[in-house]
């Protein structure tokens, strides 16, 4: 998948357009995403989108005020994930690595 502000393009090996699997598009700006199988997820100021990275799938959201990515994962010491494997992307809580986010706290909370 290639990724750009406000949507995401599925490609294939040679970089042309998937059109099996289309455009996938943001709930909103993309500001920063960290890649976290079978995750991507999207920061932007009002929230994190997450999605499954094989359809598109949104997953979740996760809302705040001024959200910011800090640490996307990478550099990590964990075995780099080039792809999925037989069963699919396995079991996503044995990775190593991990996504850092901070917002602000709403006033009297």
């Amino acid at each position: 998948m290639v990724l750009f502000l406000e949507f995401g393009l599925y490609v294939g090996r040679r970089g042309d357009p998937n059109r099996a699997n289309g455009i996938v598009e943001w709930e909103g700006t993309a500001e920063r995403v960290a890649f976290h199988p079978p995750y991507v997820l999207i920061f932007d100021q009002r929230f994190i989108e997450v999605r499954h990275i094989d359809k598109g799938k949104l997953v979740q959201i996760i809302r705040g005020t001024d959200v910011r990515c800090i640490w996307d994962g990478r550099g990590a010491t964990a075995t780099p994930i080039t792809g999925p494997g037989p069963e699919g992307w396995g079991d996503p809580t044995s990775q190593e690595c991990r996504v850092h986010a901070v917002m602000k706290l709403e006033d009297g909370k």
